[in-house]
């Protein structure tokens, strides 16, 4: 058997009817078995790398490979023609600098030790093995042309001086253009791409850490085939311009493949296009990754243990409740339970789920999703929002007839969910009977740490003195006498200080105290809460 099936298999990962399937898989398609796993869904590449020990891979493909520019400045073409080396990421935002590099024969001690003394002093080299005609391929791919996104701008601003009309544009700079933004964005942990026609200009703006930063804005006149290039990579219909569209593309960044989810909307003076950036790097993470309060811990565990119910997860748009939902997931038995979720989009593959991506105004919507997924004897479901009447009725039913299901909402805080539940048409009896926790949330960016060590100049932040996001959460669990003053259609200000009696703490309280530890500052818990609900 595969060294590397042995492992997941030995570890509990994978059972021994799937690394049969994956071992017939990878003889019947003439792949490794790391390249079948990768395809599977099943880990991420850092999970496969750990495993994969002295023969750690990349799968490299030569049509979405998206070249790194600081990599490739690293080694010369000449050296990595000669010794068939590639140059696939350089990480210079980490204590000791990375390059990556992949060869197809990575215990060469020759070449490793010429490539050792073309890299400066300083920087760590990590060798991943890969097939040599694939690197070949891609090398030819590099060199030769400029891929940082300021060398691509200027090389187009030098053809427009050079050229009568822009239809005799060479397009290939605006090939690389595309993909340097794209990666340009991965590089710097953006969630969202948003790239924008203003008059004479195009705006190219990045949201990080929930705020949005201009890059760069370029002249109108490339804009075209800006659009047209992305509309065709994500498989968008490039001749309808007057309704929105949605589709998505999958680029391999810094050895890792990357979703993007495109979305046009026709605006005055051309479409806005907005890529959200699906980085499963980043992707699923546990509910003790998400919050290191042993008190909200137990609250997740006590709403998550209950054999049938209602959890609701709820906050504005960007404040990470799908991220949330996620984790749930993740933290029950999958193998035990039969889980199930209807989606819009799916953002993560998640093993051993049955997920079902919604179509919204298509043949399915989340209420007859939810009909069907009840045929199917699920344990758990999770339905990606309760956005109408529809849907909202179907959940509480799908609760009421002892199904544990996980949603999200839009709503300011746990009451507020409650009564957004009423709102959409669900009775207030009902909600009392089925309704078994509410957590609201936010998202605020934590204190960049590199800052805090007085750097001079911060290369991980960019000099906005924050890196990353910390949630908080304001977590209600579900007790007897909360429920009892719900069925008595008790005002808000009872419901309210029943739940500050069970346990539950305001967002205020919680950023109040990531203040406190030193995590993040007043003025971030003040822009993403405004102050509307003080601290008690």
């Amino acid at each position: 058997m595969d060294k590397l099936l042995e492992q997941l298999q030995r570890d509990n990962l994978i059972t021994e009817d799937q690394a049969r399937v994956f071992r017939i898989e990878s003889v019947r398609s003439a792949r490794t078995v790391r390249s079948v796993l990768a395809d599977a869904d099943l880990f991420s590449a850092s999970t496969l790398d750990q495993y994969h020990g002295d023969t750690i891979g990349i799968e490299l493909n030569v049509e979405d490979f998206i070249p790194d520019a600081q990599a490739l400045e690293l080694i010369e073409e000449t050296i990595a023609r000669r010794y068939n080396v590639l140059p696939v990421t350089f990480d210079a935002a980490v204590p000791v600098p990375v390059l990556v590099l992949a060869l197809d024969d990575t215990s060469n001690l020759i070449i490793r030790d010429r490539l050792r003394r073309e890299v400066p002093d300083g920087i760590q080299l990590v060798y991943r093995r890969s097939e040599a005609a694939d690197i070949k391929r891609i090398l030819d791919k590099c060199y030769g042309a400029c891929h940082s996104l300021n060398g691509i701008l200027l090389e187009l601003e030098q053809q427009i001086t050079t050229h009568q009309s822009h239809s005799e544009f060479d397009h290939k700079p605006v090939v690389r253009l595309i993909d340097a933004i794209l990666q340009d964005a991965v590089t710097r942990r953006a969630s969202d791409i948003h790239l924008s026609p203003e008059g004479l200009l195009v705006s190219i703006r990045y949201r990080i850490d929930g705020v949005l930063y201009t890059v760069c804005s370029l002249h109108a006149c490339y804009w075209p085939p800006m659009l047209v290039r992305i509309k065709v990579l994500s498989c968008i219909d490039i001749a309808e311009t007057r309704l929105p569209q949605d589709g998505h593309v999958t680029r391999t960044i810094h050895g890792e493949r990357i979703d993007f989810r495109v979305a046009s909307f026709p605006i005055q003076g051309g479409e806005n296009l907005v890529l959200r950036v699906l980085d499963r790097r980043r992707g699923i993470r546990t509910l003790s990754a998400l919050c290191n309060d042993t008190k909200i811990q137990k609250m997740f565990s006590e709403m998550l243990a209950k054999p049938h119910g209602l959890v609701l997860v709820c906050g504005p748009t960007g404040s990470g409740k799908t991220t949330t939902l996620y984790a749930m997931l993740q933290s029950l038995d999958a193998t035990a339970l039969n889980i199930m979720t209807l989606e819009d989009p799916i953002e993560y593959p998640m093993p051993n789920i049955r997920q079902t991506r919604v179509q919204g105004s298509a043949a399915l919507d989340f209420a007859d999703g939810v009909k069907g997924v009840l045929r199917q004897d699920p344990d758990v479901i999770l339905i990606g929002e309760i956005r109408d009447e529809g849907s909202c009725v179907m959940a509480c039913r799908a609760a009421m007839t002892g199904h544990l299901i996980l949603s999200s909402t839009h709503a300011d805080n746990c009451i507020g969910a409650i009564n957004r539940l009423m709102e959409l048409g669900a009775q207030r009896s009902v909600v009392a009977n089925v309704l078994a926790g509410v957590v609201s949330q936010r998202l605020v960016r934590k204190v960049c740490s590199h800052c805090v060590c007085n750097q001079p100049a911060c290369g991980v932040c960019g000099g906005a003195g924050y890196s990353g996001r910390l949630a908080l959460f304001e977590c209600l669990p579900i007790s007897d006498k909360f429920s009892a003053l719900l069925h008595k259609n008790e005002a808000t200000d009872s419901l309210l200080q029943q739940a500050r009696i069970d346990g539950m703490t305001s967002l205020a309280d919680e950023g109040q105290q990531h203040v406190l530890r030193g995590n993040t500052t007043s003025d971030e818990i003040g822009r993403v809460l405004g102050f509307a609900e003080p601290a008690t």
